[in-house]
């Protein structure tokens, strides 16, 4: 036996002795034996591990045991004989397995170990609480979070390559490779141990670079919440990413990415422009860039979080450090749909919803589709079922508004197997999601859930039927009229959700079987939709999460035009527009305000006070051709702070000549382009004139700062 498989067995052999530990730790926690009840015989070496293990086998294994022991070990056999002996099962002489059979053997007393502790240390299933159930439904399986083994299991290794083609770091070529690698075992990236993305070595290297961000918990009556916190440096970061955003040009974003390349909205924006233009691969990488910056400056509650049985860590979404995580989150469900990994889009969707089950990104309309396409269709009915259960209970508790469905066919509902108590009667597509969960399992039940669902929402019958070539009554669709916008005598919040579920589940109801159950179910079900029904109405904090959902989600244009008059005026048009880095702020949460930047606020009054004479000795470097260009990608205030110091002595040297051209800003920024004095600022002659230097944005920055 060569010294690596003697040092496998020797590792193997130390596994065991732990693990007979941990069975001794749960006998030890079990109630004592009945005085009759013969005892247990405790091991006495390596060879009744496995036996010592499995405390429920009874005598009649303690004695096969104690026989092992007992007698010596045997001579080498024929193999005939072993192998009617590996086929029994009861050899438990180490030195006898192969190493697959001890992999097997080591796993499954591991499951049995961790078995026998649960269930001494866990309540029964009936005194779990509501929370409870919905927290464990929503435990993570960080084997589905990676796409890349979705990927691998659907279509094998040759999806693999492709996919990372598409990324832009899966060479064709093995030097190629060997030039992209080079240098890898140095970055440390590589070696990290995360659980949202896989980093990479082209990556630079976050430990010998600048986060800036860090994690605070906090106890609550919830849980412990977990909160990023930007430092000093990172607020100076973000000020300038405001700038840039506000100067709408994209290389200034790059420029601010060159020096810090781990800021999390300026790699989410970059996200956004490389998904306009088409470049998926280019997209994720932003994304996983950001998870993967934020993943490692979280705090240790954090990360364990993502593993545990009871689901993910609880984050505060009213913190606006916070909520760069659901965006980068939400983006990368969107990506998944679109390669088709719809399971690791369902356990990300999982995972938002985990950090806050108010749900303030809408994920009920990623889960109500995801679910049934990934075909994890029990989990859908039991996490409704937790789900509806759970939030019936905050509405009493917080008093929110919800208003139940009534609907000729509720009646139905003990045939459809539903207990509800109306806190998801509002969600489209919960409902049909329902329905069509229900058909892998009860077809009956199935039906009258489908009959309900048409109920409560005809506008998503009529507009599927309408899609799917169903006839459609006159009446039933005068009774339920298409409403175009939004308008206090009738809002229309259930038909933007209707156009919504119908876009994204249409493919399912394409499928023949489907098609002519929903022509079947509508025949019989129109005449109820003659009259207009009572619908669900959610409550204001879920309306916002849907609202903030469909201006954050990756849909067509002409569709999100279309969903967008459906919000209210004061959704539609916020104070201050809306933010695509920080979507539909939640009433009384922070925001990147004068709040946010106070500790800097300081340092900016400092260089705003600055004389006018030092701040054109920083600028004088710069041809008047560089100011121009200076001034364009700047925002307004900036723009006016410079003139103020520029304005004096342009204004003391304008040209009296009138047929120099005149300059588009001159009006109202008395920019003088022609003045060969000017002062520092005035552009050379010759060649110099036309010469613009590499390194403009940056030096503006610097000049700024004062850096």
């Amino acid at each position: 036996m060569s010294r690596r498989l003697q040092r496998r067995q020797q590792r193997q052999q130390q596994e065991l002795e732990q693990l007979q530990a941990v069975s001794s730790d749960v006998a030890q926690m079990e109630p004592p034996m009945a005085p009759e009840s013969a005892p247990v015989n405790e091991p006495l070496s390596g060879t009744s591990a496995f036996a010592a293990l499995d405390v429920s086998d009874g005598e009649a294994q303690d004695a096969a045991d104690e026989e092992v022991i007992e007698t010596p070990a045997p001579a080498p056999k024929s193999k005939s004989n072993k192998k009617k002996k590996k086929k029994s099962g009861k050899s438990t002489n180490v030195n006898e397995l192969s190493l697959e059979e001890m992999d097997a053997l080591l796993a499954a007393e591991t499951q049995k170990a961790v078995a026998s502790a649960e269930t001494t240390t866990t309540p029964a299933e009936g005194s779990k609480s509501a929370y409870s159930v919905l927290r464990s439904s929503l435990a993570l399986e960080p084997s589905q979070l990676d796409p890349q083994l979705e990927l691998k299991r659907q279509f094998g290794a040759a999806a693999i390559k492709a996919y990372e083609r598409e990324k832009g770091h899966g060479p064709t070529r093995s030097g190629a490779r060997s030039r992209e690698n080079r240098g890898a075992v140095f970055n440390s990236n590589t070696r990290a141990r995360t659980v949202l993305c896989t980093p990479k070595a082209q990556w630079p290297d976050l430990a010998r670079t600048f986060v800036g961000m860090s994690m605070e918990t906090h106890e609550t009556p919830s849980g412990r919440v977990c909160s990023w916190v930007h430092s000093r440096a990172y607020k100076q970061a973000q000020f300038q990413f405001a700038q840039a955003v506000s100067s709408l040009d994209t290389q200034s974003l790059y420029a601010l990415l060159r020096v810090f390349p781990w800021h999390i909205d300026t790699l989410l924006q970059l996200s956004d422009i490389a998904r306009y233009q088409g470049d998926l691969g280019q997209a994720s990488d932003f994304i996983d860039r950001a998870l993967f910056a934020m993943e490692r400056s979280a705090s240790p509650p954090f990360t364990a979080g993502l593993t545990s049985s009871t689901g993910p860590p609880l984050c505060d979404f009213l913190r606006a450090e916070n909520r760069a995580f659901w965006l980068a989150a939400h983006r990368n469900i969107d990506l998944f749909g679109r390669r088709g990994t719809w399971r690791t889009a369902l356990e990300w969707c999982k995972l938002v919803l985990g950090l806050d089950m108010m749900d303030p990104h809408g994920m009920l309309l990623w889960v109500d589709y995801l679910a049934v396409k990934s075909k994890q269709t029990e989990w859908l009915l039991a996490f409704l079922d937790a789900y509806e259960a759970w939030m019936c209970e905050q509405m009493a508790h917080m008093h929110m508004d919800n208003v139940r469905a009534h609907t000729p066919l509720d009646h139905e509902k003990a045939a459809a197997q539903e207990t509800w108590h109306g806190a998801l009667d509002w969600s489209v597509g919960v409902c049909y999601a329902r329905a069509l969960a229900l058909r892998t399992v009860d077809k009956e039940a199935a039906r009258a859930a489908l009959r309900l669902a048409m109920a409560r929402h005809p506008r998503a019958a009529i507009l599927l039927a309408d899609k799917l070539d169903v006839h459609v009554p006159p009446d039933v669709v005068r009774a339920h009229p298409m409403q175009g916008s939004f308008s206090a005598n009738h809002p229309v919040f259930g038909e933007m959700l209707a156009h919504l579920y119908v876009h994204r589940s249409l493919n399912l109801w394409k499928e023949p079987a489907l098609t002519q159950w929903f022509q079947d179910t509508a025949k019989a079900t129109w005449d109820h939709l003659a009259a207009p029904v009572w619908e669900g109405e959610a409550s204001a904090a879920t309306k916002m999460g849907v609202y903030r959902h469909i201006v954050a989600a990756d849909l067509p244009e002409s569709l999100n035009q279309q969903l967008v008059r459906y919000f209210p005026p004061e959704v539609r048009n916020p104070p201050g527009g809306v933010e695509t880095f920080d979507p539909l702020p939640p009433v009384g949460g922070s925001r990147y305000d004068d709040e946010y930047f106070a500790g800097i606020a300081g340092q900016w009054q400092d260089r705003s006070q600055m004389h006018m004479g030092d701040l054109l000795q920083q600028l004088q470097h710069l041809n008047m051709h560089d100011v121009e260009q200076v001034l364009d990608h700047l925002d307004n205030d900036t723009r006016d702070f410079l003139l103020q110091a520029m304005g004096q002595a342009v204004h003391d040297n304008e040209p009296a000549n009138e047929d120099v051209a005149e300059d588009p800003r001159a009006e109202d920024e008395e920019v003088d382009t022609h003045d060969d004095d000017a002062g520092p600022a005035a552009a050379p002659s010759g060649e110099e004139a036309e010469t613009t230097e590499p390194g403009l944005l940056r030096r503006a920055w610097n000049a700024w700062w004062g850096t």
